[in-house]
C-alpha cells in the first residue's frame, strides 16, 4: 500500500453557519498541520482563543490525546489563523517569534480597517 493511500485526510468546511462550532485539539492539529506546541504557544500569547469545554456536562467522550472531563476547543476563526501560521512557517520559513509579531500586526491592521469603515465621516 502506498504512503499516499495509507494517510488519512480530514477536511473541514468553514461556513457562516458553523460560527458557533468548536473543534477539538486533534481536529485542529490534523487540519492545520501545525504542531501542538506552537498551537499552545499561540493560545498562551492570546493569538488564538482556546475554549475549555467540560465534556462531562455534555455527555461527550474524551478524544484521542485529550484526557479528563475538560477539553480544549477552537473556533473556526482559530483554524483559519493556524492555516496562515502554517504558511508563514513552512512556506516562508518564519520562526514562531516572527509569526507572533505578524499575527499581532495583522490583527491590529484589521481592527483599524474595521474602525475606519464603521466610523461616520
Amino acid at each position: 500500500m502506498s504512503e499516499q493511500n495509507s494517510s488519512q485526510v480530514i477536511h473541514l468546511i468553514l461556513t457562516e453557519q458553523q460560527r458557533t462550532s468548536f473543534y477539538s485539539s486533534s481536529e485542529v492539529i490534523a487540519c492545520s498541520h501545525v504542531d501542538r506546541e506552537l498551537i499552545q504557544a499561540l493560545t498562551d500569547a492570546g493569538l488564538i482563543g482556546c475554549r475549555h469545554i467540560d465534556v462531562s456536562e455534555e455527555g461527550a467522550h474524551a478524544e484521542n490525546g485529550e484526557n479528563g472531563a475538560e477539553q480544549q476547543r477552537y473556533r473556526p476563526e482559530d483554524l483559519l489563523i493556524l492555516r496562515r501560521v502554517r504558511r508563514l512557517q513552512q512556506e516562508l520559513g518564519i520562526n514562531p517569534a516572527g509569526i507572533e509579531i505578524i499575527l499581532r500586526l495583522t490583527a491590529r491592521l484589521e481592527a483599524l480597517q474595521q474602525e475606519r469603515t464603521t466610523r461616520p465621516d
